[in-house]
């Protein structure tokens, strides 16, 4: 790295190869922190620092809102005002226990992508409760989801798990994840040796509404959980419901080469 990075131009990858850049070459990282970047490294670099304190959330919201559907634009707005930054205050005061780091606007795009198409109140209670909570453990996003729906005077079906729900646009409210044994294996022509089959419990249906909405407007996400909860299992089915796309999945270990 620090021969490409001085006069050299010379890039010297892990399998031996070595690569010349010319002068007109430029390289720039974007990094959350220098911690494991040596003072021979920063010494060739120019840093920039962006501290969050200096991004004005509310200009991202706005440039956001500028690109939705003119005739939600208004609601959105309104609903924005009144409830998405004293959400994001909650969330915020409670960073310590979100289960993968991030900024402060990582944080907000998380949420923007749920927004996407709402039309009604209860529609952005919960996809506000959705984005914002989704890096939370399910603890946490159970006693978020229970303020943020009193604050908006929103009645959910079970008091005692506000999270096991979805919105119903044809009856315009709430209505809580049934599990149905009978109807416990889904897709019978989706189903092979290399792809089990997925039964759609309450917790299943739930984690499919929160990553659902990243997966259909092409955001990128991380799923996170303990070796053999089913991720891999969730992930393939929702590929499943891709249309014209084709999914190529990489093992990355530590061990992973280069080529």
């Amino acid at each position: 790295m620090n021969s490409v990075l001085d006069d050299n131009h010379l890039l010297t990858l892990p399998n031996g190869e070595r690569i010349n850049f010319g002068p007109n070459v430029n390289f720039v990282f974007e990094t959350n922190n220098l911690k494991f970047a040596s003072p021979a490294t920063v010494s060739r670099m120019g840093v920039i620092y962006m501290s969050e304190e200096d991004v004005e959330v509310s200009r991202l919201v706005n440039t956001w809102i500028r690109k939705q559907d003119q005739n939600l634009m208004p609601k959105i707005t309104t609903w924005i005002e009144e409830y998405f930054y004293s959400a994001l205050e909650w969330v915020l005061h409670n960073d310590q226990y979100l289960l993968v780091q991030t900024t402060k606007v990582g944080i907000v795009s998380n949420v923007l992508t749920h927004l996407i198409g709402v039309k009604t109140k209860s529609e952005f209670a919960i996809s506000i409760i959705r984005g914002f909570g989704s890096n939370f453990p399910i603890e946490i996003r159970n006693k978020f989801a229970n303020e943020f729906f009193a604050l908006m005077d929103e009645k959910v079906p079970d008091s005692r798990n506000p999270l096991d729900c979805n919105f119903n646009e044809k009856h315009g409210g709430f209505k809580s994840y049934a599990f149905d044994p009978s109807e416990a294996f889904l897709d019978h022509e989706t189903l092979s040796y290399e792809t089990p089959p997925l039964i759609q419990t309450v917790g299943i249906q739930r984690d499919i509404n929160f990553i659902k909405k990243w997966l259909d407007n092409s955001e990128p996400f991380i799923v996170v959980g303990p070796e053999g909860c089913g991720k891999s299992l969730l992930l393939n089915f929702l590929f499943t419901k891709l249309k014209s796309t084709q999914v190529s999945i990489h093992q990355i270990s530590s061990s992973t080469l280069s080529r």
